[in-house]
């Protein structure tokens, strides 16, 4: 991972610890009534905070496919760090130098 990616998982995941210890939830996104259980937070809650049109999924496959960009189109890169199968690997990476792709933010 890269180090500032690195940093803000760990600055996330240390907040997290602060506000509530010992937590169960193997959830991403968790609330202060989803905390201490291991239930997921609604999707009003998710649709409220990631505000209209953007989804879990949405922002996962952007994710997914800038590591590819990132990555030079290494599969195996995909594998590991999000834990793909080589065949979804494959299909994000088939993407990077394709004619008719263009790196909307390349910034991210």
């Amino acid at each position: 991972m890269a180090p500032s990616v690195r940093e803000r998982i760990t600055a996330c995941l240390d907040h997290r610890t602060a506000t509530w210890p010992n937590i169960a939830n193997p959830h991403l996104f968790i609330n202060r009534r989803s905390a201490m259980e291991t239930c997921n937070v609604g999707i009003r809650w998710i649709k409220l905070l990631l505000g209209p049109g953007v989804s879990c999924r949405s922002i996962r496959e952007e994710r997914i496919l800038a590591e590819a960009l990132a990555s030079h189109g290494n599969a195996k890169s995909l594998h590991n760090v999000f834990g793909l199968s080589i065949n979804a690997s494959l299909r994000y990476t088939e993407v990077v130098g394709h004619p008719g792709f263009t790196d909307a933010n390349p910034s991210a």
